[in-house]
């Protein structure tokens, strides 16, 4: 394995991880099984990497990690959201049942 090998791996992710985001921002529903297989591979191969080919990657593996820090917020960002929207749905039923109750209405 040689760092050469490893690199294509880790620009896709990262270009998946930056396309996640920006699906994200846009609203657009994101599958992250195809991003977690191809990092898993990308570090299985710089594992095998001597210490010298391992560290010129280094920047790569920087910026992944940077992107896949903001695609965690932006995912943070969205559960916050959904979870804010489930509760406010969930009071509205409960203000519907509750007038349905005492208005005698079925």
């Amino acid at each position: 394995m040689s760092a050469r090998a490893a690199e294509p791996l880790l620009a896709r992710a990262n270009a998946q991880a930056t396309a996640a985001r920006h699906a994200l921002a846009d609203g657009r529903a994101v599958d992250l099984d195809g991003l977690e297989k191809l990092i898993e591979a990308a570090c299985r191969d710089v594992g095998e990497l001597s210490g010298a080919e391992a560290r010129a990657l280094q920047p790569l593996l920087i910026a992944l990690y940077d992107d896949l820090d903001r695609l965690a917020e932006a995912l943070r960002r969205e559960h916050d959201a959904l979870k804010l929207a489930l509760s406010d749905l969930s009071a509205q039923q409960r203000a519907r049942s509750a007038y349905h109750k005492s208005s005698g209405a079925v």
